[in-house]
């Protein structure tokens, strides 16, 4: 499989708490063309953070070939992303309308994550306090999609507020082969 080169496929990005899948798709007709699921999330990149092995883990993750994902534009899901999407637009309260579909430069990206990483979790919840209990690990969570959008060159995240959820929803079923039996 190649880069990603037209308007025709999409990469998402689904950042959980302990793992991250990218999922390339053909649009029309929709396609699961590929999927890659990577053992870190901003759960898990957190615990390795307080334990000094982040990067190491990082650089063994990131090491595999990820051709397949590379893309301009990354579309980001899942509560990680739309957070840090959240903090970047300076929202003072948590607005789905504002968040789903905003676009960030990843260089802008970049400089807001070595922002983050220069403050604690008490200054983010002062002020951001629709944070909760996400706000401990979305530094470790920024870092992680900065160095995966790196290794993918992309030039752009989307965010979307609509998750795996909300497709099966729209669908109205399970696709079966995803259940095992």
């Amino acid at each position: 499989a190649s880069a990603v080169e037209s308007d025709s496929e999409l990469v998402i990005m689904d950042m959980g708490g302990a793992s991250t899948e990218l999922i390339r798709i053909q649009l029309h007709p929709f396609q699961i063309l590929s999927t890659v699921s990577m053992p870190v999330g901003s759960v898990r990149a957190t615990d390795w953070q307080k334990k000094n092995c982040f990067s190491e883990k990082m650089k063994e993750i990131l090491g595999q070939d990820l051709t397949p994902y590379f893309s301009k534009s990354l579309l980001c899901v899942a509560g990680t992303m739309t957070s840090l999407s959240s903090m970047f637009l300076g929202l003072v309260e948590f607005n789905d309308k504002a968040i789903d579909g905003h676009e960030i430069n990843f260089s802008a990206f970049k400089e807001f994550c070595a922002d983050l990483q220069k403050t604690n979790t008490e200054n983010l919840l002062l002020l951001f306090p629709y944070l909760g209990k996400r706000a401990p690990m979305l530094s470790a969570g920024a870092l992680v999609a900065e160095l995966i959008g790196e290794k993918l060159q992309i030039e752009k995240l989307q965010i979307s507020t609509r998750g795996l959820r909300y497709g099966v929803v729209i669908q109205g079923k399970i696709d079966e082969s995803f259940i095992t039996k």
